[in-house]
């Protein structure tokens, strides 16, 4: 299981221990395709050798973007736009596995949605109809669940937009 804080991602290890996912060392080579088997677009982040995260590409649905790496080097996919991650083998960070090691095939790893719960599917599934955030306060939901709509909405339709001063 991954935990977020700021811009680096800890991670359970093998002990128990709460470590940092990074990149380890680059000595045993790994060819992998990601193919992005979701509507959305995705945004797909290695993990470096402090931990930091390096935005590698944007990948439209149905896309796949080939990288040579290496076995302990961490990757990421989220959704551009909600920042929801995505999940290969269902895992939210992949590393490709030793099996693969210095194996001169490219092998292709599926970036899938995860298991969502019902709330946060029907949540949105309304905000992407919404044309506004605004537009929450108006369904008569309960006060959490529009809170949580209008800024799933907010997340889905961008910052607004501002006019250029002349």
């Amino acid at each position: 299981m991954a935990f977020g804080d700021r811009n680096l991602l800890y991670e359970e290890n093998e002990k128990g221990e709460r470590v940092v996912v990074k990149s380890i060392d680059s000595t045993r080579r790994a060819y992998v395709r990601f193919t992005n088997c979701t509507s959305q677009r995705i945004s797909v982040v290695w993990r470096d050798f402090q931990g930091l995260r390096r935005d590698y590409i944007l990948l439209n649905p149905g896309k796949h973007f080939d990288v040579d790496t290496y076995i302990t080097h961490p990757w990421e996919f989220t959704d551009y736009k909600t920042q929801e991650s995505y999940v290969v083998n269902n895992k939210t960070v992949f590393r490709a596995p030793p099996s693969i090691a210095n194996v001169r095939h490219r092998f292709n790893w599926n970036i899938t949605v995860p298991l969502r719960t019902l709330r946060y599917t029907t949540l949105l599934s309304i905000a992407s109809i919404l044309r506004d955030e605004d537009a929450a306060d108006e369904l008569q939901l309960p006060r959490d669940l529009a809170t949580d709509l209008r800024a799933l909405t907010a997340q889905l339709l961008g910052p607004p937009e501002t006019k250029q001063a002349d």
